[in-house]
Formats: structure tokens, sequence, C-alpha cells
């Protein structure tokens, strides 16, 4: 029997500050890379390069469209994070994917923010934030 692919509506994304998810955030995208690096040296007396990965951490990014007012409250406590490395905040990204046998859940935790931006991009678009992120690791379970 084929598996059925998982499409977006079987994915649902929620930014964790401590242990409470963030009210109003309605995630439109989402994307997660895995950076890996490749090294290759070459040595005298050998024929060939040697090859060597490297694992980098998480980088992704996601859009979000907000229908609550404590989004804003979450941009603040992001900025402050920043500003105050003694911050005890911590932010975590939790996606959990929905298989027609099982569910996967991939947990990024400490993630670090990029450029936060506000966006109306005209009179009739729902407001919106790019969220650029990254992370020294993830798990899935």
């Amino acid at each position: 029997m084929a598996q059925q692919r998982v499409k977006g509506q079987d994915a649902t994304l929620s930014i964790l500050q401590g242990s409470s998810a963030i009210a109003g955030l309605l995630v439109k995208s989402f994307d997660c890379t895995l950076q890996m690096e490749t090294q290759v040296e070459g040595y005298l007396g050998e024929q060939t390069d040697r090859r060597d990965d490297i694992y980098n951490g998480v980088e992704g990014s996601m859009s979000v469209h907000f229908d609550d007012p404590s989004v804003f409250d979450f941009l603040v406590a992001a900025v402050q994070r920043a500003k105050d490395k003694t911050s005890q905040v911590e932010f975590t990204l939790v996606c959990r994917v929905q298989f027609s046998s099982a569910v996967r859940t991939i947990t990024i935790p400490d993630i670090r923010f990029g450029n936060l931006a506000i966006n109306f991009g005209g009179r009739t678009e729902y407001g919106e934030i790019p969220i650029p992120f990254s992370a020294k690791d993830f798990t899935i379970e």
C-alpha cells in the first residue's frame, strides 16, 4: 500500500517562548536547512583527495501572519534577548508532521533570529513577518 505524501496542511508549527507557545502566529510558509559542508584536501603521495563532512547547525525561515496583539510581545522579547546576553529567554521551534501512519516532531531549541520586519504590503493584504532563524542543532522524534 502506497503512503500518502504530506502537505503543508499536515504540518503544525509553533514557536515557544520558554514552555508557552506564542499566540497569534499563523505560519504561512516554513523552510529549514541542515547546514552541511564538505571539506576536500589533497596530500602529496595520494592519488585522490580526502573528503570530510562538517555539520554547521540549522538555518531556516518562516513567514507568519498574525491575529493577536501578543505577537508584538514576542518581537520585544526577541530584541531584548539580543540586547541582554544574560537574558534567560529561550525560543524553541517545534514542527509536528502528521503522516498517515505516524507523527514525527522536529524540535529546534535555542533558535536565534535574524532581522525581523513587520510588513503591510497593501491596503487589502494581511500583516506579515518574515522570521529568519538559526540554531546549533535539532532533534527528530
